[in-house]
């Protein structure tokens, strides 16, 4: 007597198709985080450097002229020429190291030549014109911060003291903040506007 074999199946059914989906589906998410995590990284990075070479700026241009830059002036004298004009640019020699990585609008911009802001910057006014011999801890002076900073328009370049804009959030939440001695500081916005007072102490 001759045994039937069942045929076999082929193809999937309609809940594997979907379940096969949905398991790529997840995989393909958590691979997303994990490469934006590691290219937020790299721009941090980055952006540290762009802070630690601004500084390093401001303590060059004080030294040469006695007096640190201008509130008005360290980022540009002529708005139609760029950042080129700039006081601080002959020490960086290099446009890109105003705007971090992560600030998209910005480097997007300056890709297409079409940029409406000059940098992802602001400078602590409080120095400015102040003798380069001014009695202050630069390991403890904020000379820059990342500013919360518009799609259009010139955004915040300057501000004073405590007087200082909302921070970015560009950082997983936060921004970064640069000391005149060339080191970093990296805070939650919600933080950073809990410890302005202490943060600006010795410029207030």
């Amino acid at each position: 007597m001759k045994t039937r074999r069942s045929p076999c199946r082929g193809g999937f059914t309609l809940v594997e198709l979907l379940a096969g989906i949905m398991i790529m589906a997840v995989l393909a998410s958590l691979l997303f985080v994990g490469i934006s995590g590691v290219r937020e990284s790299g721009n941090r990075v980055k952006c540290i450097n762009n802070l630690r070479q601004l500084a390093m700026a401001v303590t060059q241009f004080a030294r040469d002229n006695d007096v640190f830059p201008d509130r008005d002036r360290w980022l540009a004298t002529d708005a139609g020429r760029g950042a080129r004009t700039g006081q601080l640019y002959k020490y960086l020699g290099d446009a890109k190291l105003y705007a971090c990585p992560s600030d998209t609008v910005l480097t997007a911009g300056l890709d297409s030549g079409n940029a409406s802001r000059l940098t992802s910057y602001a400078y602590n006014g409080w120095f400015s014109g102040k003798n380069a011999n001014i009695s202050v801890d630069m390991s403890a002076a904020v000379v820059f911060i990342e500013p919360d900073m518009p799609d259009q328009g010139p955004g915040t370049t300057s501000f004073e003291g405590a007087g200082a804009p909302a921070l970015t959030t560009r950082h997983k939440g936060g921004g970064l903040i640069g000391y005149g001695d060339g080191h970093y500081e990296y805070y939650s916005r919600i933080k950073y506007e809990a410890n302005k007072a202490k943060i600006f102490q010795v410029t207030q």
